[in-house]
């Protein structure tokens, strides 16, 4: 008798998984996605690779093409980490952007800590259904820039 109640509460605990994990069927109503969602880098600033001088202030900026499929649109967001992707800032720039095909411009001050970061790293993400989720729906490359006197 116990090991079947294990074997419900098993079975119980994996479709509760894959439930909340956001698995879905589409409908016949729901149009079928060809492509993904999409972010890139279409130009920067300063150009990866420029060293970044410790205690500065530096205008960080880009200029993102993007693809979404989701009714709601996306989130584009930057990230900004050290050399160990540690998040430096929690307040870097975000917008929302419109279903379908575009580019959006976004930049941002940060002051560059004055000790303990030997390289910066910028990236942009797009989060799926924004302000409702988290989910990454897609990821540019990495910016990075050495930091030092």
């Amino acid at each position: 008798m116990t090991r079947r109640l294990d074997l419900w509460i098993l079975a119980a605990i994996a479709a509760a998984t894959a439930l909340s994990c956001g698995f879905h069927l589409p409908t016949p109503s729901e149009p079928a996605v060809t492509t993904p969602d999409s972010l890139k880098i279409d130009s920067v600033f300063p150009l990866p690779g420029t060293k970044l001088v410790p205690g500065t202030t530096v205008v960080f900026g880009a200029v993102l093409s993007y693809q979404v499929h989701e009714s709601d649109g996306g989130g584009i967001v930057a990230q900004l980490g050290d050399q160990n992707n540690n998040p430096l800032d929690s307040l870097f720039p975000s917008t929302v952007v419109p279903r379908g095909a575009g580019s959006v411009a976004m930049t941002s001050r940060y002051q560059i800590p004055a000790s303990g970061v030997t390289r910066l790293n910028v990236d942009y993400l797009m989060l799926a259904t924004p302000g409702f989720t988290t989910e990454i729906a897609a990821a540019t490359t990495q910016a990075s820039y050495p930091v030092g006197r």
